[in-house]
Parts: C-alpha cells; sequence; structure tokens
C-alpha cells in the first residue's frame, strides 16, 4: 500500500497541496521522511504531523474489505446510475445510458458519427443541471484531429434551441470541456499521470477518448511480435487507468473505436471475445 497516492487519502486539501509540492506523492515518500523531518519540509506542528503519520499509516496497514462492504460502498456512492443519450431507443437497449464507474466502448465504421456522439456526451455533462444536464466537467482525448469547438456549438444550440437566447451559457459549456489533442503514444504516456489530478480538480464527470486504436496503429503497423507486446502493453495499461479513474471517482469513461476487417486482441481495449466483427453497424460494450 505504499503506493497508494497522498490525494486519495482523507486530508484537507491545503495538507495534500502542501505535500505534492514537496514532492510527497504516495504513502511511502511519506513514511521515508522523520516526523521531524516532516515538520521542517511542511511547517506544520507536531500535533498536525502526528495526525497526518497516523492517517498515512492506517492506509498502509488497511485491512480487507467483503464484497458486501465494496457493494454497499458503490450502491450508495452512484447517486445517478446512468448518463442518459437523450436517445430513447439507445438508452432503453443500455438499460438506462451509459453507467457510471465503467468504461463503454462503442465501435463502428469510418462515417458513422461516433465523434459526433462523443460531442453529445459532453453537451450532456457539461450542460446545466436546470436544462437536464449534469453541470460537470469533461476531459475530451482527441487522437484524430476531430474535435471542432465550433461543431460542438452548432450541436449544442440544435439540441437545445433556448442556449440561443443564452450566449452566457453556451459558453459556460464550451468551458467546461478540457481537451487533450494526443498525436503520438509518447503525448499519450506524458498526460495519463496527470488525469486523475485533472479529475480531483475540475468535478470531472466524463472523459472521452476519440479514438482508442487510430494511435497505436499508427505507431506499431509492424508484424512482428515485439510491436504486438508493446501495443497490448500500452492498451492494457490504459484500460487499467481509466478504469481505476471511472471507479474510484464515480464517472463515466467513454470510447471509440474504428472497427476494421479484421480485428485482432490489439485493436480493442477489451477483450477479444467481447468484439464483433461486423462492419455494417456500430456497437456499443460495458465492462
Amino acid at each position: 500500500m505504499g503506493s497508494y497516492k497522498i490525494r486519495r487519502l482523507n486530508l484537507p486539501q491545503l495538507v495534500i497541496e502542501m505535500l505534492e509540492k514537496q514532492h510527497l506523492n504516495s504513502c511511502k515518500d511519506v513514511l521515508s521522511h522523520s516526523k521531524l523531518e516532516l515538520q521542517t519540509l511542511l511547517g506544520m506542528n507536531r500535533y498536525k504531523i502526528d495526525s497526518l503519520w497516523l492517517e498515512v499509516c492506517r492506509k498502509c496497514v488497511s485491512t480487507p474489505q467483503t464484497a458486501y462492504d465494496i457493494y454497499k460502498s458503490q450502491q450508495s456512492s452512484v447517486s445517478n446510475g446512468f448518463l442518459q443519450t437523450t436517445l430513447h431507443a439507445l438508452d432503453l437497449l443500455l438499460q438506462g445510458g451509459l453507467p457510471f464507474r465503467n468504461i463503454t466502448e462503442i465501435t463502428g465504421p469510418p462515417g458513422v458519427g461516433k465523434t459526433q456522439f462523443s460531442f453529445m456526451l459532453s453537451i450532456l455533462t457539461a450542460l446545466p443541471a436546470s436544462m437536464g444536464g449534469l453541470e460537470s466537467h469533461v476531459i475530451y482525448i482527441d487522437t484524430e484531429s476531430a474535435f471542432c469547438a465550433e461543431r460542438l456549438k452548432a450541436i449544442a444550440r440544435s439540441k437545445f434551441p433556448q442556449l440561443l437566447m443564452q450566449e452566457d451559457e453556451t459558453i459556460k459549456i464550451l468551458k467546461r470541456i478540457f481537451l487533450h489533442k494526443v498525436n503520438s503514444v509518447h503525448d499519450l504516456k506524458e498526460i495519463l499521470p496527470q488525469l486523475e489530478t485533472e479529475v480531483i480538480r475540475n468535478n470531472v464527470k466524463l472523459i472521452v477518448f476519440d479514438s482508442v486504436a487510430s494511435l497505436v496503429r499508427k505507431e506499431f503497423s509492424s508484424e512482428g511480435m515485439s510491436s504486438l507486446m508493446e501495443r497490448n502493453k500500452l492498451l492494457l495499461e490504459l484500460a487499467a487507468t481509466l478504469k481505476d479513474l471511472a471507479q474510484t471517482y464515480n464517472l463515466v469513461v467513454f470510447l471509440t473505436n474504428q472497427i476494421a476487417s479484421h480485428i485482432t486482441e490489439v485493436d480493442s481495449i477489451l477483450p477479444v471475445d467481447c468484439i464483433s466483427d461486423d462492419e455494417d453497424n456500430g456497437t456499443g460494450k460495458n465492462y
């Protein structure tokens, strides 16, 4: 448990910021210093350091939870079980919409409307609560330079005509959507460690990744075994990070993927037995 992130502990935000400023990002980082050293680094009195030390130690020797404890915790933390798409037939098919605490992947051929659907989900998340939205922030990761703010604004005003008369509300929606343009695997590896901090600071309730496999296809084009292993490792790391964020912070992760004529396990972030080779229709899957 030494690698457990400090920002996830039940500590005041000011204390967390002080620790991170001193590059004390995990329980191990804190416990590698004596209490006197921590007093000097943080400028805190002995009683506050004792309290901090105790909280960190408790996490490092935490007792196992039962499956029932985890189940009850998950049930109580989900105030809104699904992000509804406003498409009645699709919400019905998904048994309520896109589930929080999960990753949803939608696949389909180019031009089927995956990016436009991603825009719509972003709008619904950023939309004011008075209009049926979550009034929360979105992290949008674009790997194909397909993001267009003007198009997103047009979709918002088309779907919600009342925004035509409320320019201020339209601006607020656009400001709630944070865009990362990722053009290489190197770029992706740089932003992955930052995502958790952005989620915490900005009350993020939706992460969109458009699209998953296109990025790795561009850089791992060879058919050699080493290339396949690198691709698989990257996708597994990405899946683990996104799944952890979804469950820890009760948010929706939405991925898009293009269907090819032949799909291998590394083409998707989902297991191979969950993937369809059908090129004619887009499909959506949760896990």
